[in-house]
């Protein structure tokens, strides 16, 4: 009966941790010490770097269009056409400048984020070099005292220990290393947290062998004077230094990127605790939190208007109302019943249909 209830007791666990594993803590669960976090954020900024807005299509159409549109209204001998090329120019002038814009401000938290992501790479190599330190004796001549009952020892922090992981050539960790990330399913990271730095050393172990004496026990050992007792220390004793692997996970802290999966509340909801004087890897997380929601802007092509849309833009309105003759007397552009007679005009000039907008004044251009 026994058996059986253990069976079904791991049973049931194994059940329940099938059930409570996601993509996104498959995700996090990349990351098994400070090896795996340094590769995960070396493959982060470059996927952070493919989501930064180019010169896109849009861009090169956009400053085509408004040359073209320039150019063949400087050329033409009809004044009504020339409006109509100038008004499309100017259009796709304020729509480069906005696109611009757009993709300013949407970089923006993206390089924020590369920046501390950089600057936390350089924080977490320093830990993994001190990862790999131990206590040794400092073998350089000094003075020490001579004569009397007294000594001393003279003990650093030197090169030679075991950071419990390594790196390969190509920046992945040596031992099951990953091959991507996802980031479309980052929610928590584990990230190096300053305050944890103690816990990951270990102990180093100088054991002294061949010594005159030996200890009558081996319980309370526990402060130098007890693990010395009554051995004496003779001329034959050697010493042997061994350091313990360091546990680089123990210096590692879950860090919320997102509140929840679905990634629904605010950045600025999420980390409204978040100051200036909060630790990098607080800070970290909400610059990514900004970083993986930024989105690049989809700006409509001109090559999609038509007279109708084209006649509901205010810029198109501005410009014919300025440059044609006809509609001086406008007094209010955006008012649709007072600009009927502008908005007809608009419709029928560049044409109702999207292949005769294209072909009259783009292609043939």
């Amino acid at each position: 009966m026994t058996t059986r209830l253990t069976h079904l007791s791991l049973i049931i666990l194994a059940v329940a941790a099938i059930a409570e594993a996601t993509p996104q803590t498959d995700e996090r669960e990349k990351v098994k010490s400070i090896c795996y976090e340094l590769q995960y954020l070396n493959l982060l900024k470059g996927n952070l770097n493919n989501k930064l807005p180019t010169s896109s299509p849009a861009i090169s159409e956009l400053t085509t269009l408004s040359k073209i549109w320039t150019l063949h209204a400087a050329q033409s001998n009809s004044h009504g056409r020339r409006c109509l090329l100038l008004a499309l120019a100017g259009k796709a002038e304020e729509d480069l400048e906005k696109l611009k814009g757009d993709q300013q401000r949407a970089a923006t938290p993206i390089r924020e984020a590369l920046d501390l992501i950089t600057k936390h790479i350089g924080y977490v190599e320093a830990t993994k070099q001190a990862a790999a330190m131990k206590v040794g004796h400092d073998d350089g001549q000094t003075t020490a005292p001579s004569g009397g009952s007294s000594v001393e020892l003279n003990f650093k922090v030197v090169a030679g220990g075991d950071a419990g992981c390594e790196l390969d050539g190509t920046g992945k960790a040596t031992s099951h290393p990953f091959d991507d990330i996802d980031i479309d399913k980052i929610t928590e990271q584990k990230l190096t947290d300053a305050s944890k730095l103690a816990a990951m050393m270990k102990i180093t172990k100088l054991t002294g062998t061949t010594l005159s004496s030996s200890r009558p026990d081996n319980t309370g050992v526990k402060t130098i004077q007890t693990r010395l007792a009554a051995r004496q220390v003779g001329g034959s004793a050697s010493w042997t230094w061994a350091p313990t692997k360091s546990n680089t996970a123990a210096a590692q802290t879950e860090t919320s990127v997102f509140k929840e999966d679905e990634r629904t509340t605010s950045c600025e909801e999420a980390h409204n605790k978040v100051t200036e004087t909060s630790p990098t890897r607080e800070k970290l997380a909400q610059k990514l939190c900004f970083a993986l929601k930024a989105a690049a802007p989809k700006p409509a092509s001109m090559q999609n208007f038509n007279g109708s849309t084209l006649a509901a833009d205010k810029t198109i309105r501005r410009i014919l109302r300025n440059c044609n003759p006809d509609f001086h007397e406008l007094d209010d552009i955006n008012d649709d019943q007072k600009a009927k007679k502008l908005v007809e005009y608009i419709t029928t000039a560049y044409g109702d249909d999207v292949n005769d907008f294209v072909r009259n004044l783009i292609t043939k251009l």
